[in-house]
């Protein structure tokens, strides 16, 4: 479904996928006032897709939490990124390093972090060392899925 939704522009699948995003951002017991962060989507994947469909799913997922608040532009790429798909979990890691970057002061803040689907946690390592970086004072992550893999946490990611 998230493939179908991500990459073949079956938005009607939206509602859903908001749905479960909602319930695995209240299932991170998240504290009022928490910020919500999705993982950027690149520019090539903007470009071939035509939107951003996480930050659809961004904005259902926070109608379902009212004391939450959605930071849609919060983390942003700093460089052109691979396509991840086929890459070993070394190499998820090294394309991901210092790839993310917050655009905005997140001192003391609490932050959700979002995105559809665990693979390697690469992805979600980089986006809480940027998040930290400008100054988040917790991070927790929501996704919708995960890869079933023998060894889930990216080389270098502290659990």
């Amino acid at each position: 479904a998230l493939a179908a939704y991500k990459d073949d522009g079956r938005r009607d699948l939206a509602r859903p996928l908001a749905r479960l995003l909602g319930e695995a951002v209240q299932t991170s017991h998240p504290t009022p006032g928490s910020l919500l962060v999705p993982v950027p989507t690149t520019a090539q994947a903007r470009r071939r897709r035509g939107d951003a469909p996480l930050l659809t799913l961004l904005h259902g997922a926070a109608r379902s939490a009212a004391e939450l608040r959605a930071q849609p532009s919060a983390l942003t790429t700093r460089r052109v990124l691979a396509d991840s798909a086929g890459l070993t979990i070394a190499e998820r890691a090294a394309n991901l390093a210092g790839a993310f970057v917050a655009t905005c002061d997140l001192a003391g803040a609490d932050v959700v972090l979002l995105d559809d689907v665990v693979t390697t946690g690469a992805t979600l390592c980089e986006a809480t060392r940027a998040l930290r970086a400008a100054g988040a004072r917790s991070v927790t992550a929501a996704c919708i899925a995960a890869t079933t893999r023998r060894r889930l946490v990216a080389p270098g990611c502290a659990r």
